[in-house]
């Protein structure tokens, strides 16, 4: 599981900060395939999405466990296995029993340039 989220959070950065930088300018059909690859992968219905959403909303202040579920519309349990997989994959998400913290500071700064 962990090994699926880090080569997908490769393709997703790597596909996310070429369109940006405009590496596919002149390039109208590569352009439109990037466009719809993002937008395929950050799909809530993907397990990719769900996760890219949830360090989304753990980006910003510490949020509580039903915060982060209506934040991701996800039942606690899918949160749950989320947070797990997201942990599984190095990502640095702390509790301190009600409130849960994204303490990456590389991962936030990539999740604001892509946001």
């Amino acid at each position: 599981m962990s090994k699926s989220f880090l080569s997908s959070w490769i393709v997703y950065a790597a596909i996310s900060h070429a369109a940006k930088s405009g590496l596919f300018k002149g390039q109208k059909n590569l352009a439109r395939q990037a466009q719809l690859q993002i937008k395929r992968m950050a799909s809530p219905r993907t397990a990719f999405g769900r996760q890219l959403k949830l360090l989304h909303s753990l980006r910003g202040k510490p949020a509580t466990t039903m915060e982060l579920c209506r934040s991701t519309g996800v039942s606690r349990r899918t949160l749950f296995r989320d947070l797990a997989a997201l942990r599984a994959a190095g990502v640095k998400v702390v509790s301190d029993g009600t409130r849960f913290a994204l303490k990456d500071k590389m991962l936030r700064a990539a999740l604001g340039k892509l946001a």
